[in-house]
């Protein structure tokens, strides 16, 4: 007889599954990783743009105050007009009192 090791039956099936679950493990890992990948690029992507949303959300908000500013100034300018033109209107008026005078309106 030989004095060579013998080996068991399912020697080969046994060398097989070793195969495929070292195989099933770097699949995994190579899974995994796949996600790492994306996770990170998603991140990047989001902190890339995160300024430039964060800068036209501010743009925006500037823009609506200015716009509100503005209204508010016409507003009042023409608060002050008014007041300005009636009060040169009844000076006008007392003037021409004075001299005896007065302005004709007509009330229709």
């Amino acid at each position: 007889m030989s004095s060579a090791p013998r080996l068991p039956p399912d020697a080969i099936i046994q060398k097989r599954v070793a195969s495929d679950e070292k195989h099933a493990a770097l699949d995994r890992y190579t899974h995994e990783m796949k996600k790492a990948a994306m996770a990170a690029s998603w991140f990047e992507n989001k902190s890339k743009y995160d300024f430039t949303d964060n800068q036209k959300r501010n743009d925006g908000f500037i823009a609506e105050e200015l716009r509100c500013a503005n209204l508010e100034l016409l507003l009042r300018r023409r608060h002050r007009i008014k007041r300005l033109y009636e009060s040169e209107a009844r000076l006008y008026e007392e003037e021409l009192h004075a001299r005896g005078l007065a302005i004709q309106r007509d009330h229709v």
